[in-house]
């Protein structure tokens, strides 16, 4: 009688699992043609909606996780300081560097409120940053205008660490 009874059990909590799976496939599939017909019709707008919501770096603060808080990192030719300021908060210090008269004036206004961001006048072909002085290198948006950029990859080899990391993110014809 006993194993009768756990038998019976057994089956109907598999009818019943069978039956919470038939409902989960059900419901998923809602889920789906609503999701596929959502992003079908936000597609234009989503860019926007995006910001909206969440903001319109938030898609970067995953990325900038990556980064080890006891890094210097060179922001090689930092314009306004955009960058600058996004890494700012999650590494040990940012050394921004720019020729432009202007754009340190913006990147210095910019920065001014982060203890551990040095902004410092020059050009991407003679840093002023000492040897083996960064962890990171970035040249973001940068070498579209470089003129040579052999010299400017032997100052960037010049002030990395042994093992540092070089990033380059520009444009492409």
């Amino acid at each position: 009688k006993r194993l009768w009874t756990i038998v019976r059990e057994q089956v109907r909590s598999s009818t019943a699992a069978e039956q919470d799976a038939r409902r989960r496939e059900s419901v998923l599939s809602v889920r789906r043609v609503k999701m596929q017909s959502f992003f079908s019709s936000a597609a234009p707008a989503w860019d926007n909606m995006r910001a909206e919501l969440i903001g319109a770096r938030t898609d970067l603060l995953g990325l900038l996780d990556l980064l080890d808080d006891t890094w210097v990192v060179g922001d090689l030719g930092c314009g306004t300081g955009h960058l600058s300021e996004a890494l700012a908060p999650v590494v040990g210090r940012v050394i921004a560097v720019d020729e432009s008269g202007a754009m340190l004036t913006a990147a210095k206004r910019r920065l001014a409120a982060f203890e551990n961001v040095d902004v410092r006048s020059g050009s991407v072909e003679t840093l002023p940053i000492d040897d083996a002085e960064l962890d990171v290198a970035l040249l973001f948006m940068v070498t579209h205008f470089v003129l040579e950029p052999a010299k400017v990859l032997g100052e960037v080899r010049r002030v990395l660490k042994p093992g540092g990391r070089l990033a380059i993110l520009d444009l492409t014809a």
